[in-house]
């Protein structure tokens, strides 16, 4: 858009200036070459007009177009929530894990102290026995060993079944862990759908699939440092996506 405007210092002959940009105009206005009074025109206008007058009409355009192009916004991201989303990467995922794996620890450990005192695990023998299988994982005899001692069995389920409940009642109930709630992460479906018990359930035993893949140098997890949408393995099954929380406000259970 070119602007003009008349210099009334000049008394005789073509007192017409210009062209201009809006932002020159802008600084002449601000250096008083140009006043409120001023008779300016660009083009598009039909005639000459106050300076005053028509930087208001041009600035309420620029407010409607700015509300206009806020209410588009809205309305996109309402239909389509997920381009709202923050999308957690791997390494403050990693540390939400392992607040998890903590909280699950001690829950092992009081699982296990329950059972001593039952009677129904002997520590004198199975601590020393889980020690040595730590060191040669892939030991048959250490394995068979194990699988053939009925407090690991026993341990193992209950730990199993507690981690079970851990992830689900919270993933169901908050869509999110207690360690994701610390971090203020929150799992959502990736096409911004509601997130239900169904989805829960799916993620939690496709995450069996990531952990399995540990042993190939934790592959299903580093998938979240390389994907667009910093998800892992059991993501992709899930069809899912961990978020930062839009604001400290927000609430983290699930509706």
């Amino acid at each position: 858009m070119k602007w003009f405007y008349i210099d009334e210092s000049i008394l005789s002959g073509d007192r017409r200036q210009g062209p201009f940009s809006l932002e020159e105009m802008n600084a002449f206005r601000e250096q008083n070459k140009i006043g409120d009074n001023t008779l300016v025109w660009h083009s598009g206008q039909n005639g000459w007009a106050a300076w005053e007058t028509v930087y208001k009409e041009i600035d309420a355009e620029k407010r409607a177009q700015h509300e206009e192009l806020e209410r588009a916004l809205e309305d996109l991201v309402k239909k389509h929530p997920e381009l709202n989303f923050r999308y957690a990467g791997f390494l403050v995922r990693g540390v939400a894990f392992f607040i998890d794996a903590a909280i699950m620890t001690l829950v092992g450990s009081l699982i296990f102290i329950i059972l001593q005192k039952l009677d129904l695990a002997d520590a004198g023998t199975l601590r020393p026995l889980l020690s040595e299988y730590s060191q040669n994982p892939f030991s048959k005899e250490l394995s068979d060993k194990l699988l053939g001692n009925s407090g690991f069995i026993l341990f193992s389920v209950c730990s199993i079944l507690a981690q079970t409940f851990y992830t689900l009642f919270f993933t169901i109930r908050y869509a999110a862990t207690p360690g994701k709630m610390l971090l203020r992460l929150k799992i959502k479906n990736g096409d911004g759908s509601p997130f239900t018990w169904k989805n829960a359930v799916v993620r939690y035993f496709a995450s069996a699939l990531t952990q399995a893949t540990l042993i190939f140098y934790g592959l299903g997890y580093i998938l979240a440092i390389v994907d667009p949408k910093k998800r892992a393995l059991h993501d992709f099954f899930a069809k899912t996506v961990v978020v930062h929380s839009t604001s400290p406000e927000e609430p983290l259970r699930n509706s």
